[in-house]
């Protein structure tokens, strides 16, 4: 599943001349219009709510860490918030809600996971130390290891 991409510039003779030197060749670019973004929010409800909810989990954690930010970004996570708060499992950890329930915060600093029906803070994995390369590097005289 791939989401459709759009090419969004600011239309004027500095920008197409910045295309021509990159590629050689003029860029279509398309101007930022309400249609565009109307189609765009569609194609992305659409997508997100064809997703598993563990698929759904991933786009979110794609964002995680995405400092990126415009109109199109907005629209795009309005559409992940919305399907996030529709499925059956337990999501309140990446909102903030008002005393009617409402929500003032969606929260996308930390990457989660789902378990048992509710998403939990997702803890980086600890590598284990491997001796391996050393091994390679010095032999077996490592720890002790000394061959005769």
């Amino acid at each position: 599943m791939k989401f459709k991409l759009f090419r969004i510039s600011i239309s004027g003779k500095k920008n197409q001349e910045k295309a021509k030197e990159v590629s050689g060749q003029p860029k279509k670019m398309y101007p930022l219009t309400p249609a565009l973004l109307e189609q765009s929010k569609q194609v992305w409800k659409s997508d997100l709510a064809s997703l598993s909810n563990a698929k759904l989990v991933e786009k979110f954690n794609a964002q995680v860490g995405n400092r990126g930010w415009g109109t199109a970004r907005s629209m795009y996570l309005d559409c992940l918030r919305k399907e996030i708060r529709k499925r059956n499992f337990d999501s309140r950890i990446l909102f903030d809600l008002d005393s009617s329930g409402n929500i003032t915060a969606f929260k996308l600093g930390k990457k989660v996971m789902l378990k048992r029906g509710r998403l939990v803070l997702s803890t980086p994995k600890q590598k284990r130390f491997s001796w391996s390369w050393l091994k390679e590097i010095f032999g077996n005289k490592i720890r002790g290891n000394k061959t005769k």
